[in-house]
């Protein structure tokens, strides 16, 4: 072969060489541009075969936005707030139905928690599933702050637009079960008790007006109390609410709440004794006045600068007597705060109570102690008493307060009459109506405290 066409059949084999080097050099990708351009052609579509994500607007299809797989191991997809399945957790961990929920009135919630939470703020390619548009919203942080959480997104509401008759068997079964509401008690009777003062039993005292006999012999105890006839042989059953005036919610709902046949004692420390006590009366409410005594131990139980103490005389227990009685005007009698120490003895009370007796009061032993003899020796005086037989509220619960009423309707049945004492708790009060609403049906009947009271010496 001559040498010159030799040289051409090497100079077209190496042309032919380089082109297809360059066209396999752009197949390796050398060149962008191709690739870039066949991305384009492919539009979102194929982005969104990689990421899980929606190609409008990123939300996951309404179909599956409640019922989205678990983001990890570790977590139920119950914690998604699906429509149609009641959660067994929130996302927080803390078990449905405590409370959360309370801002919807009862309805079962159906935002979506669960996207609030660090687990569903992961990237969709490391879930699976579609990143919900407000994902990056920081969620309430206990189950205190659920009702602030972020409105269900529209896709929420969608999926589960066609479940009604599900949504309404959802949460209940799964929340704790909510107390029932104390009754409204329809047959109050507010009729205002007789004005105050009378005149006719009203004297000056060293501190201003007080309670005394009129000449004639009528007394503040009577013209002051509550009217009230029942049918002979009916169980009466009277109850005293005490620490009345001292804060502000309790002693409305007291005078407000309870019927008029509960009487209410106020302490004589309340800076407003001229507004409650009127009120008091004015729904109806016997009112007693509370004297302090001196309690057995006074390292955690102050009596007040105005307490009856065993270590003064008798004058000085009568002028503090005497401040207490000028605090408020219309009240039927006394009745002891504190003083498991005075009352235990006889030679410290007799004088205390043959001053109730010239006022014409009557006398409520609240029993703080259980050796106390101020109840006796009262009715042994003919002074009109009464001894408190429980105090209801010794545990401040349902269940145990339930149990103390319950006991004053078996010692009422036996004896024809029982008192029982509660302090201005919300739950003695929230009990105290409920038990009223049944009472005329077993056969008992609410008595103002003077209505119990003995008016002769026994036997």
């Amino acid at each position: 072969m001559p040498l010159a066409q030799a040289g051409l059949i090497v100079a077209t084999v190496l042309f032919c060489g380089a082109v297809g080097g360059v066209g396999g050099w752009r197949a390796l990708g050398g060149d962008a541009t191709p690739a870039a351009a066949h991305a384009d052609a492919g539009g979102t579509d194929g982005h969104a075969a990689e990421t899980g994500k929606e190609a409008d607007d990123g939300h996951a299809p309404a179909d599956d936005h409640g019922a989205a797989p678990k983001a990890d191991g570790d977590h139920d997809a119950a914690a998604h707030a699906s429509d149609t399945q009641a959660p067994d957790a929130k996302a927080d961990g803390t078990p449905a139905g405590t409370g959360h929920d309370s801002a919807n009135d009862g309805e079962p919630a159906h935002a979506e928690p669960a996207h609030a939470t660090d687990d569903h703020a992961s990237s969709p390619a490391d879930s699976g599933h579609a990143a919900p548009a407000h994902a990056d919203t920081p969620g309430p942080a206990s189950g205190d702050d659920h009702a602030a959480a972020p409105q269900a997104t529209a896709d929420s509401h969608a999926a589960g637009a066609d479940d009604d008759g599900r949504k309404l068997a959802m949460a209940p079964s799964a929340r704790a079960p909510t107390p029932k509401p104390p009754p409204a008690l329809a047959a109050q009777d507010r009729k205002p008790l007789a004005p105050a003062p009378d005149p006719a039993i009203t004297s000056n005292g060293r501190y201003g007006p007080l309670p005394i006999r009129s000449p004639d012999g009528r007394l503040p105890w009577q013209v002051y109390s509550r009217p009230f006839a029942a049918d002979i042989g009916v169980p009466r059953i009277a109850i005293v609410v005490t620490n009345m005036g001292l804060a502000e919610q309790p002693t409305l709902s007291a005078t407000r709440d309870l019927p008029g046949e509960i009487t209410l004692a106020f302490s004589p420390y309340s800076s407003r004794l001229a507004e409650w006590v009127p009120a008091a009366r004015a729904a109806g409410h016997e009112v007693l006045l509370q004297l302090p005594m001196e309690p057995r131990s006074t390292e955690f139980n102050d009596p007040g600068n105005k307490a009856l103490l065993t270590a003064t005389t008798p004058e000085v227990n009568e002028d503090r007597m005497e401040w207490v009685l000028r605090r408020a005007e219309g009240y039927v009698g006394l009745t002891n705060l504190m003083g498991s120490r005075f009352t235990v003895s006889p030679k410290d009370m007799q004088p205390v109570l043959v001053s109730m007796d010239q006022r014409g009061l009557l006398y409520v032993d609240s029993r703080e102690s259980p050796a106390s003899i101020a109840g006796k020796l009262a009715r042994e005086m003919g002074i009109p008493s009464v001894t408190n037989d429980r105090f209801i509220d010794a545990e401040a619960a349902r269940g145990p307060i339930d149990t103390r009423l319950a006991q004053l309707e078996q010692l009422a049945l036996a004896r024809g009459s029982a008192v029982g004492f509660a302090a201005d708790y919300p739950v003695a009060i929230e009990r105290l109506r409920h038990w009223i609403e049944g009472l005329e049906a077993r056969g008992f009947v609410l008595a103002p405290v003077s209505a119990v009271v003995r008016t002769t010496p026994p036997e």
